[in-house]
């Protein structure tokens, strides 16, 4: 499962509010996505800032992480800032694949720089530009 949030990953997860000006809900046939938002939904800064949660089932772990890759790829939102290309760079990072992560795992990487590689905010900004 992944939630999407009109957060700005490159602001500290700063809220997003704003309005949805194009959305698009990928198309799988094994995938649920539960959402509320539309074209032209708002987005206020007083509540959670959730916008859709993915999700997908597999046999096993690496075909749901390759299924969920691929959700990801294709959702798009703009007019907000949003965790989607954040979380594309995460789930293929090879310690996720491999399932050695823990819970202070994020706070390390982020900690170490390991994050400082922009391809996530590159490709968030070109979602939301």
């Amino acid at each position: 499962e992944c939630r999407i949030n009109a957060e700005d990953p490159a602001s500290d997860f700063a809220p997003s509010p704003g309005r949805i000006d194009a959305w698009q809900n990928p198309r799988y046939i094994d995938a649920r996505i539960d959402t509320h938002c539309r074209p032209g939904s708002g987005v206020p800064p007083f509540y959670d800032s959730l916008l859709a949660n993915l999700m997908v089932r597999r046999q096993f772990r690496t075909q749901a992480i390759d299924a969920m890759a691929a959700l990801l790829e294709d959702s798009h939102i703009s007019g907000v800032a949003t965790t989607i290309g954040f979380q594309r760079f995460l789930i293929t990072r090879p310690e996720f694949r491999r399932g050695e992560i823990w819970t202070g795992w994020l706070s390390s990487m982020l900690e170490s720089g390991d994050v400082v590689d922009t391809e996530w905010t590159a490709r968030s900004a070109q979602v939301i530009a």
